[in-house]
């Protein structure tokens, strides 16, 4: 591996793997508000349903529960995926996570190898 043509350094791996911390802390915290935005959404989901159903329980017309059940994911349908689409955007910020894990990881068996290089020359 090489930087702008030369040999990398073991100050340039070290440079790296401060970047990637870095990136590290705002993954995290961007994970952690992916976390308490699919809570919010998950909560108004499972609350919007519970009301449509107890609604649809005290009506008169009698329905099967699968009438029932169909008729609160319509009545439901802008809560369900607003809460979808707050498990996305979780499921991708726990990618980029461990993404960068994967990069450190990478990177400090490059700054091993940069090392050994060192010391034997």
């Amino acid at each position: 591996m090489t930087t702008n043509n030369r040999p990398l350094t073991p100050y340039d791996v070290e440079r790296r793997l401060i970047a990637l911390s870095a990136k590290l802390e705002q993954a995290t915290n961007h994970l952690i508000e992916m976390e308490e935005l699919y809570s919010a959404e998950n909560s108004a989901y499972e609350l919007a349903c519970a009301r449509n159903r107890l609604a649809l329980a005290g009506g008169a017309e009698k329905l099967t529960v699968q009438e029932k059940e169909a008729r609160t994911l319509i009545e439901c349908e802008e809560e369900r995926i607003r809460r979808d689409y707050a498990d996305a955007q979780l499921k991708a910020a726990k990618a980029v996570l461990k993404q960068i894990y994967t990069d450190i990881d990478v990177w400090r068996i490059v700054g091993s190898s940069v090392r050994a290089a060192v010391d034997i020359s």
